[in-house]
């Protein structure tokens, strides 16, 4: 690089380095990947539903640990939120999360997805629209949830839930339901949608988002699940930036800053060459002529 460019750019280096210790400290929240997370501003995304919820729970904050690790230990608020989650829950992680409610937890899901799915023990089986006929948009929810008609309700599917009370219905169709599971309470709606930021524009929705939670929550304290989003979600660099590598990568990155600035300045005074430099082979000849004038013995270069 030529000389009269490094003046120009020597700050790039301490620059970068000093944001690197400054993202060890503090780390943007990144959203899982999804467009249908609670960190996504998109139509479908739920950040609207998550600041609404802020606004009137004492605790409301992500979870992106592993169910089966966190909920035995009963680390979460009272309050979890599941809704449209990217990958569906294995059994263990059903079992983690009924044993969790019927402890005295409380659980608002949300179905998503074109594929038939069943809640196991709470008898609650999710069925998709068939047909590619879309259904019709402007025909309003039926609900006791609260007075106004001015809500809308987009949903894929339907619920099957012989022993739950309906709360909304659509077109004929259950779309969601309310029960007790020991000594907790569960709300399950057939689509994710009616949390989505765009739904949350239009006219009540906002009140009936909101009311479908207080169904099952005091809002004492809100958890919304993310690690089903984020274990659905296939990464291969931005694994390194996950929670738990977070901190090797900076220190790698750190690592290299450094080594990048250590050999594109240098730092204190010149070193002394190691090795001498190299003579001309014409010095030597000199050299040898001169050691046998002075010997008087000039005929030895010849014998």
């Amino acid at each position: 690089m030529p000389a009269s460019l490094r003046p120009q750019l020597w700050w790039i280096w301490p620059v970068a380095v000093g944001a690197v210790l400054a993202l060890q400290l503090w780390f943007p929240d990144s959203g899982t990947g999804v467009l249908h997370d609670t960190y996504s501003p998109t139509a479908e995304g739920q950040k609207a539903y998550y600041r609404l919820v802020e606004e009137y729970s004492a605790i409301t904050y992500r979870n992106t640990q592993p169910l089966v690790r966190i909920l035995p230990q009963n680390n979460l608020e009272p309050t979890l939120c599941i809704l449209g989650p990217e990958r569906w829950p294995t059994t263990q992680e059903w079992n983690a999360i009924l044993d969790w409610v019927e402890s005295g937890g409380e659980l608002l899901f949300a179905f998503r997805g074109f594929e038939e799915q069943t809640i196991p023990r709470l008898n609650i089986r999710y069925t998709p629209r068939t047909g590619s006929a879309p259904p019709d948009d402007s025909l309003p929810p039926e609900t006791d949830l609260l007075l106004s008609k001015n809500v809308a309700w987009w949903t894929d599917g339907k619920l099957l839930a012989p022993h739950s009370e309906v709360l909304v219905k659509y077109d004929g169709a259950t779309q969601a339901v309310a029960g007790a599971w020991g000594d907790g309470r569960y709300v399950v709606c057939a689509t994710s949608l009616v949390f989505s930021n765009q739904l949350l524009t239009y006219g009540d929705n906002p009140i009936l988002a909101l009311r479908l939670l207080e169904r099952t929550s005091h809002l004492e304290g809100v958890t919304f699940d993310e690690s089903l989003n984020t274990t659905g979600t296939p990464k291969a660099a931005g694994l390194l930036f996950d929670r738990e590598l977070r901190p090797l990568t900076m220190q790698l990155i750190l690592i290299i800053l450094l080594y990048g600035w250590w050999n594109f300045r240098r730092f204190g005074p010149l070193l002394k060459p190691a090795v001498g430099g190299r003579h001309n082979i014409v010095d030597h000849t000199d050299t040898l002529g001169a050691a046998y004038w002075r010997s008087r013995d000039g005929s030895a270069a010849v014998r």
